[in-house]
């Protein structure tokens, strides 16, 4: 099928074209005397002027935003010694962030300053403490001491003769004071393990032992991320769902990737930040821009999973901030678990968590016992 293309001369042609439409004007201003070319123009102008003039008035009759007026008058201002920051990078969703302004409230009230307050405000994390916006980033560039997170309970952590050693290597083996207590922690994991005589991964007999040996000998920061990840029971443990089976989303293990990532943002050398570190954490923070890296990000942020849509073309790959990674495994530990018991209950205790329910294999015809079995929670 094809099509006639209209003919310029049509005077139509100046109606449905841009082509049209300028050689009209072209041959509008081409007939008109200078005078009338000058008239023409003040008209615009005045119609110009006029234009403006109303915008103005229509602009001081409408009423000011209170919301506007706020946002410039309550944040970033100092008080009582204290600044209130926000932090656009943490929002409520997706999950990686939300764990992401709970790690970097958490950080800030244990390593800088206790009296540190933080909320979420128009989908937003507000932060309030004496840290302003360049003395947030330098603290957690400079000064945070991660916290020694380890899941030596499983292969693929690291800590067995199959595993990927390279990030537990470099930090068992770094000068920096910031991670001197994850290197006297990995080199105690190590003696334990050795102990054990476990080689290749601990089997279900050996890790119930290695939990108790872990929980008692291991520093009390161990035991806090251990407490976001399980409760020990009797003669087992149950898993915290937000952090998968253990600190793993199948294959991938929250723990080695929290390592890999203090190791590839420098933070086990003494070396000044690099450009890269800063812009990653403004990012995570802020929701500055950045160039984000090829990583994994498991179950906390679908969006950044990669495959099909995920950018132009046919299929896109994964992407990460290290730094987000870092801070959203730093704010699962504020929702450590416990196991409780129901007052009058004579059973075995059971595994409590946070934000946590138990599903119940009820409320629609096909139903049955095993939705319950099958489930995380």
């Amino acid at each position: 099928m094809t099509t006639e293309r209209p003919d310029p001369r049509d005077p139509r042609w100046s109606l449905v074209s841009w082509e049209g439409n300028r050689r009209d004007q072209m041959e509008r201003w081409a007939s008109m005397s200078l005078d009338e070319i000058l008239e023409a123009q003040e008209e615009m102008e005045a119609l110009t002027s006029d234009l403006e003039r109303q915008a103005q008035e229509e602009r001081a009759r409408r009423p000011s935003s209170p919301r506007v007026a706020e946002e410039q008058s309550s944040y970033d201002v100092a008080e009582d010694g204290r600044t209130k920051l926000r932090l656009a990078g943490c929002t409520p969703e997706p999950l990686m962030a939300y764990l992401a302004a709970l790690g970097v409230l958490r950080l800030v009230s244990e390593q800088k300053d206790s009296g540190a307050r933080g909320w979420w405000e128009q989908d937003e994390f507000r932060l309030r403490s004496t840290l302003g916006r360049e003395e947030l980033i330098r603290f957690f560039l400079e000064e945070y001491v991660p916290t020694p997170i380890v899941g030596p309970w499983a292969g693929g952590t690291g800590f067995f003769a199959k595993d990927n050693k390279r990030a537990v290597e470099a930090l068992a083996g770094s000068e920096a004071p910031r991670v001197r207590l994850y290197g006297r922690v990995i080199e105690k994991v190590r003696a334990i393990i050795e102990q054990e005589g476990i080689g290749a991964k601990p089997d279900k007999e050996d890790k119930p032992r290695l939990l108790r040996r872990y929980r008692a000998e291991l520093p009390d920061p161990v035991v806090d991320w251990m407490d976001a990840v399980m409760a020990l029971q009797q003669d087992s443990q149950s898993f915290a769902p937000v952090l998968g089976t253990g600190g793993n989303d199948g294959r991938l293990d929250f723990t080695q990737n929290f390592m890999q990532r203090l190791v590839a943002l420098g933070l086990h050398t003494n070396s000044d930040p690099s450009d890269a570190s800063r812009a990653m954490l403004e990012q995570a923070l802020f929701a500055a821009p950045a160039v984000l890296d090829k990583g994994s990000v498991g179950q906390f942020a679908p969006g950044r999973s990669g495959g099909p849509n995920a950018t132009q073309g046919m299929e896109g790959g994964s992407l990460d901030n290290a730094w987000k990674f870092i801070l959203m495994i730093e704010g699962t530990l504020l929702l450590a678990g416990a196991a409780a018991r129901r007052f009058g209950s004579i059973g075995a205790g059971r595994s409590a968590f946070p934000f946590t329910v138990r599903p119940i294999g009820a409320g629609f015809s096909s139903a049955s016992l095993e939705d319950e079995a099958d489930s995380r929670g």
